[in-house]
């Protein structure tokens, strides 16, 4: 009967379990994909310049003068990402469900970014100059 109990026990809290662990797992992962998008942008603009085109668009020209274009993209294959594009044309995705990208001045050529994904995780960092700071 104790066997029983303990049986039933275990199938009920199975579920919920393992919901936990992967929900555990995905953040963790999404954690380690912002900071590659961060060290992207960190290397975008070493030794050059940042801007910004309205309250969602860096602009990042790095020390051989090349312009790279970071925004929140949405598109059917995707869904909600962050991606690259340079003047050159055609884009690369460097942060996958992002939803929102906004974007502020602090000083001359210093931008502070927060990307917010698609489970309302946010994230923040400043760029200027090549020299990158996140939290």
């Amino acid at each position: 009967m104790a066997a029983l109990a303990v049986l039933a026990a275990t199938v009920c809290l199975w579920s919920p379990l393992v919901q936990i662990a992967s929900h555990m797992t995905t953040k963790d992962e999404e954690m380690v994909e912002l900071q590659a998008a961060q060290r992207q942008l960190e290397r975008y603009c070493t030794g050059g310049s940042v801007s910004g085109e309205g309250n969602d668009t860096l602009v990042l020209v790095d020390q051989d003068g090349v312009r790279r274009t970071i925004a929140q993209y949405h598109s059917q294959a995707n869904g909600n990402i962050l991606r690259v594009e340079t003047d050159n044309g055609g884009y690369v995705p460097i942060l996958m469900h992002a939803r929102k990208l906004l974007i502020d001045t602090l000083a001359d050529n210093t931008w502070v970014y927060k990307v917010t994904m698609d489970d309302g995780l946010t994230f923040r960092g400043v760029l200027t100059n090549g020299q990158t700071t996140s939290r």
